[in-house]
């Protein structure tokens, strides 16, 4: 994961480094048409997960995958609800299933939008539910709030359709999930390929 995260910071400050050039060459105007509306998928890798108080059983959040749909204020910042969904997880002892649900709201800031590649910062917050389901129809859930900063770059394919590489950092204000598990840390790093289109 470290190397990806690498490579998505990478190519942001490529892209970065562009913008300032074309800047330099001139004054940035904002484009009179631009697109409005943005949908996107992610697909990718999360370093969060659970554990007991032995720490003999742990759960993994593994990967996740989320939806995101933003509406553009201008060139440089968009806004809109996302959503994740992870993986059911039921490959340990005495555990049926475990499996998270998060709503968010997420502020995309363009730092490049003339440019392509494109690099891109965020700031989201949102809610995140854990479920864990026992044998015997035994069930322990807990819903955190969240705070997530990223940043991501981005590469237009055609007709409106990008594809981009996206990192994140959450923290989670609340440690414990039912009466058994807890977060091992409160901090979250994450990885995503995105596809989407802009319209």
């Amino acid at each position: 994961m470290k190397h990806f995260l690498l490579l998505a910071l990478l190519l942001s400050y490529v892209s970065s480094y562009a913008q300032i050039y074309r800047v330099g060459q001139g004054a940035s105007q904002e484009p009179v048409n631009f697109p409005r509306f943005e949908i996107s998928v992610g697909s990718g890798l999360t370093s969060a997960s659970l554990q007991d108080p032995s720490g003999d059983t742990v759960l993994h959040d593994k990967s996740v995958a989320d939806l995101r749909l933003l509406y553009s204020l201008n060139s440089w910042f968009s806004l809109g609800p996302t959503v994740y969904f992870s993986k059911e997880q039921d490959n340990q002892p005495l555990i049926s299933s475990y499996k998270t649900r998060r709503l968010g709201v997420v502020g995309k800031f363009n730092l490049s939008p003339d440019t392509t590649p494109r690099s891109y910062a965020l700031l989201e917050a949102g809610a995140m539910e854990r479920k864990i389901s026992y044998l015997r129809s035994v069930e322990d859930k807990a819903t955190s709030p969240y705070l997530t900063a990223g940043l991501g770059t981005e590469v237009d394919i055609c007709c409106g359709f990008f594809l981009g590489l996206e990192g994140r950092l959450s923290y989670f204000f609340k440690n414990e999930v039912g009466h058994f598990f807890q977060l091992k840390s409160p901090w979250d790093a994450s990885f995503a390929v995105r596809a989407g289109l802009h319209f």
